[in-house]
């Protein structure tokens, strides 16, 4: 929402922690401020789902998932990835 009160001429990339049942997931999106035809400023945002491609490399995505969605929480809602 940040993107709507404060517009960027660019775009942005993010890590998103969501729920999707009872099982957090990682999305990478990326995101860009656009005008729609009656001039209001409206943001466009494309993901992907990261847990697939975690879990086909070895890992374990819903672990992974916990951590990060847990560092977020206690951060205030946002934080670090650590390495």
């Amino acid at each position: 929402f940040r993107r709507l009160s404060q517009p960027l001429d660019t775009s942005s990339a993010q890590i998103s922690i969501l729920n999707v049942g009872d099982e957090p997931r990682i999305y990478c999106c990326e995101s860009v401020n656009v005008f729609d035809p009656a001039g209001n400023n409206r943001v466009l945002c494309a993901g992907i789902d990261l847990n697939p491609a975690i879990s086909a490399q070895g890992g374990d995505a819903v672990s992974i998932a916990e951590e990060l969605k847990s560092l977020c929480v206690a951060s205030g809602g946002s934080s670090v990835i650590p390495p």
